[in-house]
């Protein structure tokens, strides 16, 4: 739950960008921010997909998860850019340079925001349904046969 929001704090940070940001001051710790977060929840979550889960089917389960993984994340991305493009910030006006250019940062900040809003619903998801603490482990029960 932390690392999402985490993440998420990275991604509303990223809104803070404007056309003359530097990288160093105002792109890579935000960058840092979201990377730490979001690299940290990765094994977690393949953890817990395969959490429980009896030898025997551990291969599809782990194969579930991945799946599910880069599924979600071409559709994430799919959904980000259209969200992006429904900016609508040209609408009414002149397209200057500097107009094109405050465009473009509003669809970035739309999708950093709908980004931030994803981490933190995730966020409030996972903190009830996951337990805390180690994993329960019964060293007296049999050991599922592997085919």
């Amino acid at each position: 739950m932390v690392l999402s929001v985490l993440s998420g704090l990275g991604m509303a940070w990223m809104t803070l960008m404007e056309a003359d940001s530097g990288y160093v001051a105002h792109v890579l710790p935000p960058l840092v921010t979201l990377g730490v977060g979001f690299g940290l929840i990765i094994a977690p979550a393949m953890s817990t997909a395969t959490s429980g889960v009896e030898p025997a089917d551990a291969g599809v389960a782990s194969a579930t998860g991945n799946t599910s993984q880069q599924v979600g994340g071409s559709i994430g991305t799919a959904l980000l850019n259209t969200l992006a493009a429904a900016a609508d910030y040209l609408i009414g006006r002149q397209p200057t340079a500097d107009v094109v250019i405050a465009s473009q940062l509003a669809s970035y900040h739309t999708a950093f925001w709908w980004t931030a809003a994803f981490f933190a619903i995730g966020a409030l998801a996972c903190g009830p349904l996951l337990p805390s603490g180690r994993p329960v482990h019964n060293p007296d029960a049999e050991p599922a046969l592997v085919h």
